[in-house]
């Protein structure tokens, strides 16, 4: 499979013909067997945090804007204003509920796969090209669905902890017309340290008594199996985790039942924060280790041919080396199912559905019309493709994100932590 978030690699498809016949098996009677390599599990974490419910269908306009009621702020400290039952007439609070609203707005996006010819299933060497292109497609779909749900996130939220500098407080917007890449690189710069149990626990004073965010209720979600009610969120990596091992704060106050050498230190953490794993967090280089100004690179790449694991997505080092990429994004949550819901998208109008109009996500299988192809000069020409000689995979996919209390998730931006210097060679 092509790598998650990189380019795709032409040699993936291959020429099966050619690498049979090559120079490498000459003079050899060879088994040639082609199978789809499984070198990796994924998870997406995003679509399982995130509630679900608002839906949209044709004719309801561009933009959804959900009023919701809100019940009124509690500002006594103090009861007061009590009458003596039996001599005196009550005194009168009157309270009243506020309104808030939010606005969302649909997005889609295509996807397809390369021409696949009808010449990759003829020969035995391969038994069908079109399914592996389909899975494929399927993958890379689901991953950028995960990507989708975590920027809007990072956009629509209203402060961002910035560790070794403190809460920092922003503008929400459906896109990045606020948190650009000019003022990502500014806190970036402005970040000095990891995300340490001792700073995790000053996230958790802002969280509660600047924010106001509470603990989960009723979440569904459950890690290790044990649910999530009455608990702290906290999306992060698994180094991480695992620096809190060698943390001062755990060497210093964990029990002495605690055993560190069989067992890392993964939380509860204050009894109070669930750490959940992302497979591939949202990490940074900064203006030395990326010039350009980027502030990204890809968590995955394809390996050269002729290496042992040659063709192979394989994790990309400057991607997962701390020194070229510095920098990561950490989410600390209360309920996350409360914070944001992602929308249901009826089908288009009846009149485009019949001519195969679709946004759901489903792959399909079709025949391109025109086609670009090379003459027996070895120029590239368009042409008709009625004898449906090659054929594509397509697909499109409709979606939206609704804030509905987006303060209950909280992006915390932090320097990578380094597990024990001496153990990284």
């Amino acid at each position: 499979m092509p790598a998650l978030g990189g380019s795709t690699f032409g040699a993936a498809q291959g020429d099966s013909v050619d690498l049979f016949n090559g120079d490498a098996f000459a003079g050899y009677a060879n088994y040639f067997v082609r199978e789809t390599a499984k070198t990796r599990k994924t998870k997406w974490v995003w679509s399982n945090l995130l509630g679900k419910g608002g839906s949209w269908e044709p004719n309801m306009g561009a933009i959804k804007r959900t009023v919701r009621a809100q019940m009124g702020a509690l500002t006594k400290q103090s009861s007061s204003g009590w009458a003596l039952l039996a001599t005196q007439q009550p005194a009168i609070d009157r309270h009243t509920i506020g309104e808030s609203s939010r606005d969302v707005q649909l997005e889609w996006k295509d996807y397809e796969s390369p021409y696949i010819s009808w010449q990759q299933d003829v020969f035995k060497l391969v038994k069908d090209s079109v399914e592996p292109h389909r899975q494929n497609l399927e993958l890379q779909m689901a991953r950028d669905l995960d990507l989708y749900l975590r920027d809007h996130v990072f956009n629509y939220s209203p402060f961002v902890y910035v560790c070794g500098v403190g809460l920092v407080s922003t503008t929400p917007a459906f896109n990045d017309q606020y948190k650009s890449r000019a003022w990502l690189a500014e806190q970036l710069t402005r970040c000095t340290e990891a995300l340490t149990v001792k700073n995790l626990a000053k996230i958790i004073n802002q969280a509660q008594e600047v924010i106001g965010i509470q603990p989960a209720e009723g979440d569904s979600l459950a890690v290790d199996g044990k649910g999530f009610t009455g608990k702290y969120k906290l999306l992060t990596d698994g180094t991480t985790m695992l620096s809190w091992t060698d943390d001062p704060w755990v060497q210093q106050l964990k029990d002495l039942q605690r055993d560190l050498l069989n067992g890392t230190f993964n939380g509860p953490i204050f009894g109070r924060v669930a750490p959940i794993a992302e497979q591939m967090p949202r990490r940074f280089a900064d203006s030395a280790t990326d010039p350009a100004g980027t502030l990204d690179h890809a968590p995955e790449l394809i390996s050269e041919l002729g290496a042992y694991d040659g063709g192979e997505p394989v994790p990309n080092p400057a991607y997962g080396n701390v020194n070229t990429s510095p920098y990561q994004i950490s989410w600390f949550m209360g309920d996350s199912k409360m914070a944001y819901r992602s929308m249901n998208i009826m089908p288009p109008p009846s009149a485009f559905t019949k001519q195969g109009m679709f946004w759901n996500g489903k792959v399909e299988l079709i025949k391109p019309t025109v086609i670009t192809t090379l003459n027996s000069a070895g120029a590239a020409v368009t042409r008709g493709n009625e004898k449906g000689r090659l054929v594509q995979l397509i697909s499109t996919l409709a979606t939206g994100l609704e804030p509905v209390c987006n303060r209950l998730i909280l992006p915390v931006i932090h320097k990578r932590a380094v597990f024990n210097a001496n153990l990284t060679a």
